[in-house]
């Protein structure tokens, strides 16, 4: 394997791992906004203490000003990994490592138009 095969497929293994961490990133956040709207709901629907219910609201808040960043994130490690793979699909010695495969795969489980990330 040449230096500039093993470059590109370090490159692919880096770039892998950083889409698959945001958009863990972005699930947890999706997960924690869901989890806190309900505590405002369930928090508003039972007259509870005003103190409790604001700050639930300003966690919400905080929550939600976290994920269209880290939406965003995702998008542009989604771009470069998928440029990398549109630029090294010709070279047959790269598209035939896992590490290629793997960023394919990857690429195919994230779709970044609705937000949604792993599945």
């Amino acid at each position: 394997m040449s230096d500039s095969v093993k470059q590109i497929t370090r490159q692919l293994t880096i770039k892998t791992g950083s889409l698959k961490r945001l958009a863990k990133e972005v699930d947890l956040y999706k997960k924690e906004y869901a989890e806190q709207s309900h505590v405002v709901e369930r928090l508003s629907s039972a007259n509870g203490d005003e103190w409790e219910l604001k700050n639930a609201r300003k966690v919400l808040k905080d929550c939600e000003q976290m994920l269209a960043p880290s939406q965003e994130r995702v998008k542009e490690a989604f771009d470069d990994l998928s440029a990398l793979v549109e630029d090294t699909a010709e070279e047959e010695e790269i598209v035939s490592t896992a590490e290629y495969g793997k960023a394919k795969e990857l690429l195919g489980q994230i779709d970044v138009s609705g937000g949604q990330a792993l599945e």
